[in-house]
């Protein structure tokens, strides 16, 4: 009998495996390609330092940004690596196509330059963990209540 092929690697994405927010992200990423059954090889640059050496990326840059190599060898990296990644992803086409038009590129760049996004992150992160906060408070307050009645 004999053994199914195995696709061609569509994309290659390079990640920081070290960042809980990258980790997290390409984990969702991950479902998506094999919910739509992708080639998609996925690489740890955390793990692998050396995995971008041979475009002359070192490893600092390597992880402060994603990278993504397409099928024909060309390099992309952050807003135009997203912009790929998303396009080949089933729930995320729109996205990739939005952040890759004239209009959208530019704010993409300077977002994922700038680590705006890496911010923005941490911020919500915050704001959650007060909302959590507030809400058990006010939970033990209820509790309370209606214990000295």
């Amino acid at each position: 009998m004999a053994k199914a092929a195995t696709p061609p690697v569509l994309l290659t994405v390079f990640y920081d495996g070290s960042c809980s927010i990258c980790r997290a992200r390409i984990a969702i990423y991950k479902m998506e390609a094999r919910r739509a059954e992708l080639a998609i090889a996925w690489r740890d640059v955390a793990a692998e330092p050396d995995a971008l050496a041979e475009f002359g990326i070192g490893p600092e840059e390597a992880r402060r940004r994603l990278h993504v190599l397409d099928p024909d060898g060309t390099l992309l990296a952050g807003a135009d690596a997203f912009a790929l990644l998303w396009s080949a992803l089933p729930g995320y086409r729109r996205l990739g196509r939005l952040i890759a038009s004239p209009g959208f590129s530019a704010i993409a760049h300077a977002v994922c330059d700038s680590g705006l996004a890496h911010a923005l992150h941490r911020l919500r992160k915050a704001f959650r963990a007060r909302d959590f906060r507030g809400r058990e408070a006010r939970g033990r307050e209820s509790a309370a209540e209606g214990r000295s009645r």
